[in-house]
């Protein structure tokens, strides 16, 4: 068995979690709603693949009956794509003014990015990303080569514009989910310290002093290119290293084990097939946690939080205000039209 209850209990249940949801003003998906069920029923539903698909099942004869609204439950990975139209000259002024923004981390000295491994979240993560105009980076899993060089580009062009880069990162609590924020750090700061940007970034990095130079060591013992154990064979690179690792920052917030405590979040057991389990197995036990199982209001407050902690919020203000004069004059023109 895979829940310890009667069905009219589960649609009970899942019920009162899709209402849940939309007095918060989110749509969940079918994901997002298994983990909900096991978080707060955890002595009637098993977190099991399928009970997962029963619990599919079951949502989808909920949906036929009118007992679930189908506007409460999404599917994010089958999206129409529909051409855009306006009804008339005023109906698409109106649409501009509406949809009128400025690039709210234009004054920004550090850039910012939120990057998740699961798709599912996207529909959540997007009403903060957009609001404070943060790229939204969906990897479903580890991030290809090239993403990966696309966000070196990014990083590479706020370094030479003389800013920092920083990457807010969601992922799970698993073997191959923690890995994931080595593997995306690795990566672009071997193309940092790779090719032709090499000798600027060893340049900027040659322009501090030492304390800063030996406190950025002390912070990053782990770099080791161009090392030969007797000291830095290529010092060029190993001034590019310093550089790199101070310009540019993945920050994981999530999933961390002090939330999966706070919010006494489902275990999962950890798959054995990873290659890294052994590793994660050592140091944190056989159970492994899925950041589906946040609710939606705790997701979004930690976004919120790590990305003001993250920015300048007066230069972040200063942008919404220039942002509603323009907005403003745009609304202008339908009134001048209507004379």
């Amino acid at each position: 068995r895979f829940w310890n209850t009667l069905k009219e209990d589960v649609v009970d249940q899942i019920t009162k979690i899709v209402r849940d949801y939309r007095q918060q003003g989110y749509v969940l998906t079918l994901r997002q709603l298994h983990y909900q069920m096991v978080t707060r029923f955890p002595d009637a539903y098993v977190n099991h693949d399928t009970a997962y698909k029963k619990l599919g099942t079951i949502l989808d004869d909920c949906r036929y009956a009118g007992i679930i609204d189908w506007e409460a439950i999404e599917d994010r990975g089958r999206v129409p794509y529909i051409p855009f139209y306006a009804d008339g000259v005023d109906d698409a002024l109106k649409i501009i003014a509406n949809q009128y923004r400025l690039d709210r981390q234009k004054t920004q000295t550090n850039v910012v990015e939120l990057w998740t491994e699961k798709d599912a979240l996207s529909g959540i993560l997007k009403k903060t990303t957009q609001k404070y105009h943060v790229r939204l980076v969906v990897n479903k899993g580890y991030t290809s080569s090239s993403a990966a060089y696309n966000a070196y580009q990014r990083v590479l062009n706020a370094i030479r514009e003389g800013k920092t880069f920083s990457i807010l990162y969601f992922g799970d609590h698993d073997p191959s989910g923690l890995d994931m924020v080595r593997d995306i750090r690795e990566r672009i700061e071997l193309m940092l310290t790779s090719g032709n940007f090499r000798r600027e970034l060893a340049e900027k990095a040659s322009e501090w002093d030492e304390e800063k130079l030996r406190d950025i060591n002390f912070k990053h013992q782990d770099i080791e290119r161009g090392y030969t154990g007797d000291g830095y064979e290529d010092e060029e690179l190993h001034m590019a290293s310093l550089a790199a690792k101070e310009l540019f920052q993945i920050i994981p917030i999530g999933l961390t084990m002090s939330q999966i405590k706070q919010f006494n979040l489902p275990p999962n057991p950890t798959k054995l097939t990873d290659t890294r389990a052994d590793k994660y197995i050592a140091k944190f036990g056989k159970t492994c946690w899925e950041v589906d199982a946040l609710s939606p209001s705790t997701l979004t407050s930690l976004v919120e939080k790590n990305i003001k902690d993250n920015i300048d919020m007066g230069a972040f203000e200063d942008m919404i205000d220039e942002e509603a004069a323009g907005k403003k004059t745009l609304l202008s023109f339908i009134e001048t039209r209507k004379k």
